[in-house]
């Protein structure tokens, strides 16, 4: 911006030259505005209850910098959190009570998002596998069916994370590759612990919605769990992939304890 000042006898002129709008940010990442499919799987995220913190830091290992969702900010979130309406989802002040209210309230919806619902205190109907102490939420949007039904023949992706809120329930989402081999989510399912019996009747209501569903490859991490619970209902996949981060850990912790080991046999024999 400039500014003249010019004065003629009593009388003063101002003039001001400056550039009304920024120039040049529309090539900038953070600068642009996020996809709206992006910003309703994260209302989806917001309104159960995960921590903007963690929706970031799981954002960001699955998105390089260079994407916009990859620059995601806390101001973001609050964004999206505001235009849908978030709030709104707190239907009670106890938590599982407004949870219940917003499972049911989903299921109202002309597409119901809601693979399976067991809350506390319930039985699963034809699996006392599932104790009444467990809770289980499953949730699938139709545009996540959509992107399953697209990609899924290729490569199906899981994985579980710790510490999604307060409780210490388990978010374990299953993911698919698009055309540009970037991981899309397309199923989460919330529980107090992830095992076959728990992950079983999850898999049976994806099946239910999509038959026909058969991958060709299956990548998850070391724990057995996954792959176990998604041959019984879907089959045997043609490979089985584990996750390079959780194969360079396992070794990692296997090459600690014999280096440990080594150690405590030199220092016995001197």
């Amino acid at each position: 911006m400039t500014a003249i000042r010019e004065q003629k006898e009593e009388a003063i002129k101002i003039t001001v030259q400056y550039q009304s709008v920024h120039a040049g940010h529309e090539m900038q990442v953070g600068k642009l505005k996020l996809y709206e499919e992006d910003r309703r799987n994260l209302a989806a995220l917001l309104k159960v209850g995960m921590p903007y913190t963690n929706i970031i830091e799981n954002i960001q290992k699955k998105c390089p910098p260079t994407e916009r969702l990859g620059l995601l900010t806390k101001k973001d979130l609050h964004n999206v959190s505001r235009d849908f309406e978030v709030d709104e989802s707190i239907l009670h002040a106890e938590d599982a009570v407004s949870v219940d209210l917003q499972v049911k309230k989903m299921q109202r919806d002309s597409y119901n998002p809601v693979l399976i619902y067991k809350p506390l205190g319930s039985s699963l109907a034809n699996n006392p596998l599932i104790k009444k102490q467990d809770f289980i939420l499953g949730i699938m949007t139709e545009a996540q069916l959509e992107f399953l039904e697209l990609y899924g023949k290729n490569i199906i992706m899981m994985d579980s994370t710790h510490g999604t809120n307060q409780y210490g329930y388990l978010l374990t989402t299953i993911m698919v590759s698009d055309d540009n081999h970037e991981g899309l989510p397309i199923a989460v399912c919330y529980s107090n612990r992830v095992s076959s019996d728990v992950l079983e009747p999850f898999f049976e209501e994806i099946k239910n919605r999509l038959p026909h569903l058969k991958p060709k490859v299956f990548m998850s991490d070391d724990d057995p769990a996954f792959c176990n619970a998604w041959s019984r209902v879907f089959g045997e996949v043609e490979f089985t992939l584990l996750c390079s981060w959780h194969v360079s850990r396992s070794w990692n912790r296997n090459l600690n304890g014999k280096i440990k080991k080594q150690h405590k046999i030199e220092g016995g024999d001197g």
